[in-house]
């Protein structure tokens, strides 16, 4: 009999991906109410959460999968 299959990979990709979500718009709003009153980012508060964002959902999916993979 063979042995029973790993759990589909898509559950690992689809909890890191919410981890991201979640961590990219909490970091977002988090520097944008850093910076609203920020001279240097004048007219670019958008923009400049929105890298961000990016950044921080890139690092905490990036660390998670590091984590997930060591676990197995």
């Amino acid at each position: 009999m063979p042995p029973h299959p790993d759990p589909e990979p898509w559950r690992d990709f689809s909890i890191l991906s919410v981890i991201g979500i979640i961590a990219g718009v909490a970091g977002g709003a988090l520097f944008n109410n850093q910076i609203s009153q920020n001279a240097l980012f004048a007219g670019q508060e958008m923009i400049a959460s929105g890298m961000f964002a990016f950044a921080a959902s890139g690092i905490v999916t990036g660390v998670g999968a590091v984590m997930m993979k060591g676990k197995r």
